[in-house]
């Protein structure tokens, strides 16, 4: 079953009743416990699968979870969904042309080294520097020479504000439009504008296999931000201090603490509900690391640091709760400084 596989990737404990998915706790509400199972997940008579908390009454199907547990809109959840549950592969009809490679096949791997390929090219050739996007983040309080540090590490490219300028540079970097629609970073048809061009500040998850793509102008109609790819990784800075992992939620923070003087390594959640216990499992192992999470200190900041946290204890990693003084989040305590 789909929904319980990527609740599982997610580091939900879910298991089988009869016919049934019952799991731990609620994605949406963070309600339950280990034997509640508040959350359960069936397939119904037309063969769809479907989920259900008991405690907040959120319901929905696979794409409905993934925008919930990955923090993306629910356009990008569909697509998401739709490379989780391939299409079968059929013969091609008269006249029509191959299906390109990866594109709906049972191997779902095969479009990550593509999106792969994509983004080193973009980090190959798009700018480390643009003065407007550099002055946004002066706004937010972080210096020209943090954010050079991060673009020398991969994590930060920009695109020009002038987004016919944008455009061009951004399908120069792809290789042409139809790579672009092909891997999803271009929705519809390729004759329209993407809405990448509009948001210049470029973040990649470690991995290179997917980029969130951020609005520099406050109070815009759009969504902020557009994460486009197969998230498999976080947002990582890393450092020689391995003794502990610091945990932020998103890159701006990430960031932030880097200008307000941490040197351990981080470790940025593509969204707060957007995390995966095999990053924290994978890093314990690598380092013997323990983590601080120093997520936002709001409701959802909150409820999710006590998730990760007693998913960690089940399997033996330290933690602990590190609260920005006197402010919501990081950049809110460094552009208080």
């Amino acid at each position: 079953m789909l929904i319980a596989e990527v609740l599982q990737s997610h580091g939900h404990r879910i298991k089988k009743q009869g016919r049934s998915w019952g799991g731990s706790w609620c994605p949406h509400c963070g309600e339950g416990s280990a034997d509640s199972n508040r959350f359960c997940a069936w397939t119904g008579r037309d063969h769809k699968e479907r989920w259900f908390c008991h405690a907040c009454g959120a319901r929905g199907d696979l794409a409905d979870l993934i925008s919930i547990l990955e923090g993306v809109p629910l356009a990008q959840a569909l697509k998401d969904a739709r490379v989780s549950r391939p299409e079968p592969a059929r013969p091609a009809m008269k006249g029509e042309p191959p299906m390109s490679a990866g594109a709906h096949r049972a191997d779902a791997h095969a479009p990550i080294e593509a999106i792969k390929a994509l983004l080193g090219r973009m980090l190959r050739t798009l700018p480390m520097w643009e003065p407007e996007v550099g002055a946004y983040l002066a706004m937010r309080g972080i210096s020209k020479d943090v954010v050079v540090q991060a673009a020398h590490r991969g994590l930060v490219r920009m695109l020009p504000t002038n987004p016919m300028r944008a455009r061009e540079l951004y399908l120069h970097a792809a290789g042409g439009a139809q790579e672009l629609v092909r891997l999803g970073f271009w929705a519809g048809n390729s004759d329209k504008w993407p809405a990448n061009v509009f948001r210049p500040l470029l973040f990649f998850c470690g991995g290179l296999t997917a980029a969130e793509f951020r609005h520099i102008k406050p109070n815009s109609a759009y969504p902020k931000a557009i994460r486009q790819g197969v998230l498999t990784k976080p947002f990582v800075w890393r450092s020689e201090r391995t003794d502990a992992v610091v945990v932020v939620e998103g890159v701006i923070d990430m960031l932030s603490l880097v200008q307000m003087g941490e040197r351990r390594t981080i470790i940025a959640l593509p969204g707060v509900n957007a995390w995966r216990l095999e990053w924290f499992i994978a890093a314990h192992r690598a380092y013997g690391s323990r983590f601080v999470l120093a997520l936002d200190d709001d409701d959802a900041g909150n409820k999710m640091a006590e998730i990760i946290a007693r998913a960690l204890t089940e399997h033996g990693i330290e933690s602990s709760r590190l609260l920005p003084q006197g402010a919501k989040d990081w950049n809110e305590m460094l552009m208080s400084q």
